[in-house]
């Protein structure tokens, strides 16, 4: 609760003072390190911390496939897309 809080409070501080704000998601394998579906961790940010922007990285170690193959990594990019646009609306 603490830390989305924190982020209501930079998101409305990015604002106020008329900063573009991108916010990191690290991406791990447990929950505790970012894991998890990542349609839903954006959806749970708090509003206008998302704002159509977003830095991603992902655990070498945890999804590995994810980027080697071409149609793969189309895939994934479609799918941080899409849920950082749904996150955004």
């Amino acid at each position: 609760m603490d830390l989305y809080k924190a982020q209501e409070d930079i998101v409305a501080a990015a604002r106020d003072a008329g900063v573009p704000l991108t916010l990191f998601h690290g991406r791990g394998g447990s929950i505790g390190r970012g894991g998890g579906p990542t349609r839903l961790a954006l959806q749970s940010q708090p509003p206008g911390s998302v704002d159509g922007r977003l830095r991603v990285t992902v655990q070498g170690e945890n999804d590995p496939g994810a980027v080697r193959l071409r149609d793969i990594a189309v895939r994934t990019l479609e799918f941080y897309t899409t849920s950082t646009i749904e996150a955004s609306l």
